[in-house]
């Protein structure tokens, strides 16, 4: 009998890995995409404290050289961790790097 499919997206299948073994980035297309608002930069900022001005204000974020605020680096890692069924349930490890705010 053939088994059910995995729950399980292996991206590395999917996208292949480089030279390194870790999985390549900056595909073609997106997997997902999702519009932050202002609500929800205010949410991440009570929920972890970080109430830095660029994340809440546009004007402030604007004196920085930024053209409106910066959602948090955290709160966009976790809704990616998200949308690859990463729950935070079980022991895991990763890196994430921003190229630019």
């Amino acid at each position: 009998a053939p088994s059910a499919p995995s729950a399980v997206l292996d991206f590395r299948a999917e996208f292949g890995v480089d030279e390194a073994g870790h999985l390549r980035y900056a595909t073609p297309y997106a997997l997902a995409e999702r519009r932050f608002t202002a609500k929800d930069a205010r949410h991440w900022a009570r929920l972890t404290g970080d109430i830095n001005p660029i994340h809440l204000s546009g004007a402030t974020a604007r004196l920085f050289g930024f053209s409106g605020a910066v959602l948090h680096g955290a709160a966009t890692d976790a809704w990616a961790c998200g949308q690859l069924g990463l729950r935070g349930d079980a022991p895991g490890s990763g890196a994430v790097s921003f190229r630019a705010p």
